[in-house]
């Protein structure tokens, strides 16, 4: 079992245990889709209520892909899922405190988890002045406008010949 499979087995057994110790809330869970997003790479949980009645605990992909943080899947699951309960209008206020205790403990009141978080390194294009002879570094999304068609100037140089992408990095 992979480590993101690990997660997701903790969250399967949260919600059992709440359905279990919290039969008011059970009809509430069965609403409520997980989702797994690996986009997410700021926040470790998302509550989301939309008009349609649509009701999603969105968690990190990235964060819990990660060993070292499978301490805290079932604390941001519960912290989550205690916005499902009192709705959109309480941020972190006492009401939703209180919520989030009763599910989960205090651990899943706690607005700020440490995740360890390793940043992949960005990749680098270069791209070089055609006035200056200059190769400069470039950011992937940089790179991917200048190939549909945006165009960059060098600005140290002070002429205004648009860079010319070189290579892609490796």
């Amino acid at each position: 079992m992979n480590v993101l499979d690990e997660a997701k087995s903790i969250v399967d057994s949260e919600r059992r245990r709440i359905e279990r110790e919290f039969p008011d809330l059970a009809d509430l869970l069965k609403l409520v889709e997980t989702e797994w997003k690996p986009r997410m790479t700021k926040v470790a949980g998302l509550a989301r209520q939309y008009r349609s009645g649509r009701r999603q605990v969105i968690m990190s992909r990235f964060l819990f892909s990660k060993v070292e943080n499978m301490e805290h899947v079932a604390d941001v699951f519960c912290h989550e899922f205690a916005h499902q309960v009192v709705g959109g209008s309480h941020g972190h206020d006492s009401v939703w405190k209180a919520a989030a205790i009763r599910i989960g403990g205090p651990r899943a009141a706690n607005q700020f988890h440490c995740m360890q978080v390793v940043s992949k390194p960005q990749r680098r294009w270069q791209a070089r002045c055609p006035h200056c002879s200059k190769v400069l570094e470039i950011t992937t999304v940089r790179a991917n406008k200048m190939l549909r068609g945006f165009t960059y100037r060098h600005s140290n140089c002070g002429t205004v010949q648009d860079l010319v992408l070189l290579q892609r990095p490796d």
